[in-house]
C-alpha cells in the first residue's frame, strides 16, 4: 500500500489533477489505513480518470484489483450529467452519507445527535456485557474509567461531541457504577411542586431558593452518630468510601460473592475458621485481632474503634486536631 500512495502523490502533483475544494491547501489526495482507503478530488472526469489511471498502475504491477462491490463514490455539489459520466468510467455505485471509516461516521457537516447512537449503544452494550452485574464498586469504577470513557474519548479526539450525547454517556456511567445497570427504574422521592412546573424556575412562591427544592425532593433520615467520623474534609476520599461501605456492610465480601456464586464458599480467606462477613472480617477475626493489638502497642492508641474516637474526643486537644487524626484513624 505503500507503493500506491507514492503513485497516487507522484500523479496528483505532476499532472493536471484537481484537488478537493478543501484539500487544495493541504495537497491532500488520500488517506490510507491498512485496506481502508479514502481518495479526495474535485468533481470532473479529469481528475477520476488520473486517479483510475493510478489504480491501473498499481494493479500491473500488483496484480492486485479494486473490488467495485466494496467500494462507493460520494459526491456533492456535482452536476448530473456530470455526475452519470463518473459513475460510468469508474464502474463504482454511488454512496450516501453518513458511511463509517476507522469505526466513526464520516459526515458532511456537524456531527448530531443522531450519528452518534451508535457511540451511545456501544456503551450500553458493553454494560450489559456478561459479568457486568458482578463486578464490586472498584471494579465498575476501574471500568468507567479505562474501558467506557476510552469508547467516546476516541471519538471526542476526532469529533466535537454535542452536549448532550456526553451528558447522556455521563448518566449511563454513573448509573452503572451506583445502580450496576442502565434502566432507570426508580421512580422521583418527591412529586415537584408548581416551582418546578413549565420547565423553568417559577419564582412566584415567596422566599424559594434552589435549597429549599433540594430539601423538597430529598429524603430526610435521622442523623447517623457515624456520620462526623466517616464522613469530613480532612479524610481521604477513597478511604472515606470504603468506611462508608463497611459501615452499610457494602463491600464484597466472600459471603456475597457466594451467594452471586462467583466464589467457591464463604470461608474467611485470612483465617479460614468463619464465614467472611463484615462482623467476622473487622472484629472477629483472631488474625486481624493480632494485627490491631501490635498497631496499639505500636501507635500507643486505644481499640476498638469507638473507644478510640471516644478518647479522641475527650482529649483537650483543637478540633482540627482531632479531626485529622479521626480521620487517620
Amino acid at each position: 500500500m505503500e507503493y500506491l500512495s507514492r503513485i497516487l502523490d507522484h500523479v496528483t502533483t505532476t499532472m493536471s489533477f484537481k484537488f478537493h475544494p478543501l484539500c487544495g491547501s493541504l495537497q491532500l489526495s488520500h488517506l490510507l489505513f491498512a485496506d481502508d482507503l479514502l481518495l479526495f478530488s474535485k468533481g470532473d472526469t479529469h481528475s477520476i480518470m488520473i486517479l483510475l489511471r493510478a489504480f491501473a498502475t498499481f494493479s500491473f504491477a500488483t496484480g492486485l484489483q479494486i473490488n467495485s462491490m466494496k467500494s462507493n463514490i460520494y459526491f456533492n455539489g456535482v452536476h448530473h450529467s456530470v455526475k452519470a459520466d463518473i459513475i460510468e468510467v469508474s464502474g463504482f455505485v454511488e454512496g450516501t452519507l453518513p458511511f463509517k471509516y476507522l469505526g466513526v461516521p464520516i459526515v458532511s457537516g456537524r456531527l448530531s445527535h443522531n450519528h452518534c447512537a451508535v457511540l451511545i449503544d456501544k456503551v450500553t452494550a458493553r454494560i450489559r456485557g456478561f459479568g457486568s452485574r458482578k463486578l464490586s464498586y472498584s471494579g465498575r469504577l476501574t471500568l468507567v474509567n479505562a474501558v467506557l470513557t476510552s469508547l467516546y474519548s476516541y471519538w471526542a479526539k476526532i469529533f466535537l461531541i454535542p452536549k448532550v450525547v456526553l451528558r447522556r454517556i455521563d448518566t449511563l456511567c454513573r448509573k452503572y457504577l451506583w445502580d450496576s445497570s442502565t434502566e432507570f427504574l426508580r421512580s422521583p422521592p418527591a412529586k415537584f411542586p408548581l416551582a418546578f412546573t413549565t420547565g423553568l424556575w417559577n419564582t412566584s412562591p415567596p422566599g424559594y431558593y434552589v435549597s429549599s427544592g433540594y430539601d423538597l425532593i430529598w429524603t430526610h433520615y435521622p442523623r447517623v452518630p457515624w456520620y462526623k467520623y466517616t464522613w469530613n474534609v480532612w479524610s481521604v476520599p477513597k478511604n472515606t468510601f470504603i468506611n462508608w461501605l463497611i459501615v452499610i456492610e457494602g463491600l464484597r465480601l466472600k459471603d456475597k460473592l457466594f451467594q452471586l456464586g462467583i466464589s467457591q464458599d464463604a470461608m474467611c480467606l485470612v483465617c479460614g475458621m468463619a464465614d467472611e462477613t463484615h462482623l467476622h472480617l473487622f472484629h472477629q477475626c483472631q488474625f486481624i485481632r493480632r494485627i490491631l493489638g501490635l498497631v496499639s502497642v505500636k501507635l500507643n492508641i486505644r481499640f476498638p474503634l469507638t473507644g478510640t474516637l471516644a478518647w479522641v474526643y475527650s482529649k483537650p486537644w483543637s478540633k482540627i486536631k482531632k479531626k485529622v487524626l479521626i480521620s487517620w484513624i
